[in-house]
C-alpha cells in the first residue's frame, strides 16, 4: 500500500451493498489486460465499483454531470481526446524526425571520402 499510494492519503470507500469477494476478484482478474481508460467513462473509479457491484459508475463524474451537464462532459471528454491525439502526432512527428535525421547521417557516413585520414 506504501509503493501504491506514494506517500499520499489513501481513502476507503465502504459499498453498502457489494458482491462476494470471488465475483470482486473475478471481475478485477477479468479485466487487468483492458486498454480503455477514459478519465470520464471507463476510469479508475469505474473500475472499482464495477468490480464491488458489478456497475461501472463514477460518483465523482456524476457529480460532474450534475454541474456542467452530460454536453459539458462530452465535451470535456472530446478535448481530452483531442489533446491525447495532438501529443500522440507530435510523439510520433518526433520519432519520424528522428530516424529521417539518423538515416541521413548513415548515409553521409557512407559516403564521406575519408582518404585524407590515411595521411595521417
Amino acid at each position: 500500500m506504501t509503493e501504491f499510494a506514494k506517500s499520499r492519503k489513501i481513502y476507503i470507500y465502504k459499498h453498502d451493498k457489494c458482491d462476494p469477494p470471488i465475483v470482486v476478484f473475478m471481475r478485477a482478474k477479468q479485466r487487468l489486460a483492458e486498454e480503455r481508460y477514459n478519465v470520464f467513462y471507463n476510469n479508475c473509479e469505474h473500475f472499482a465499483h464495477y468490480c464491488k457491484t458489478g456497475e461501472p459508475i463514477s460518483p465523482q463524474v456524476e457529480k460532474a454531470k450534475e454541474i456542467i451537464g452530460d454536453n459539458g462532459v462530452a465535451f470535456a471528454d472530446d478535448l481530452s481526446q483531442n489533446f491525447i491525439n495532438v501529443i500522440n502526432l507530435v510523439q510520433s512527428s518526433k520519432k519520424s524526425i528522428e530516424d529521417t535525421l539518423n538515416e541521413w547521417r548513415n548515409k553521409d557516413d557512407e559516403n564521406r571520402d575519408d582518404s585524407f585520414l590515411k595521411l595521417f
